[in-house]
Formats: structure tokens, sequence, C-alpha cells
């Protein structure tokens, strides 16, 4: 996998729930419209083929980043966005909490 400049996973974070692999009808529709994980929360997003686009909602402003086969995406705790699908996608999303034993 390619992991997306931006950023990453804290050193004490550890995998809690991986969910998925969604197609694109399969993609809860929760996932589609703005949220935020939660405080000490953070996701991976795995795309295993096709596209998607990542959305920021919060005020920076950054540009949508387009997600493609074989790519990931660390999303940070607290920050607004959403997902766009492009077409037919397979995806996993991974949830990691700080300081999480295992």
């Amino acid at each position: 996998m390619s992991h997306v400049q931006g950023y990453t996973l804290p050193v004490n974070a550890a995998c809690y729930r991986t969910l998925g692999p969604w197609n694109t009808d399969e993609i809860p529709t929760g996932l589609k419209g703005q949220h935020q994980l939660k405080a000490g929360s953070w996701a991976v997003i795995k795309i295993l083929s096709g596209k998607i686009d990542f959305v920021w909602d919060d005020e920076s402003a950054k540009p949508a980043i387009t997600l493609e086969a074989r790519m990931e995406l660390t999303v940070p705790p607290l920050v607004l966005h959403h997902l766009v699908p492009d077409g037919p996608v397979a995806m996993t999303l991974s949830f990691y909490r700080e300081g999480q034993t295992v």
C-alpha cells in the first residue's frame, strides 16, 4: 500500500477494529456525510480497487484527496470529513486508539 502524505498514526496507536471490505453500494451512509472521529481515535482508509474522494470539511480548506487502488490515508481525530465514491470502489476502514493494547 502507498500511504498518502499527511497525518501519521501516533507511535503508541494500535488497531482495535477493521470494517469491510465494502464495495460502492455497501459503504455506510454515515461515511458519505460529514462526520468526525472521536478524541483519541484515528482511522486508516485502504482502497483495494477503484477510486474514492476524501473531502476535508474542517476549516483548514485543504483540497479533496482522490484515493485510488493500493492507497491508504490516515484520518486524525476531531476533523470533519466525508467520502465521495468515484465509480466502483472496494475499501476497508481500520480504527486505532492511542495507548491501546491488543
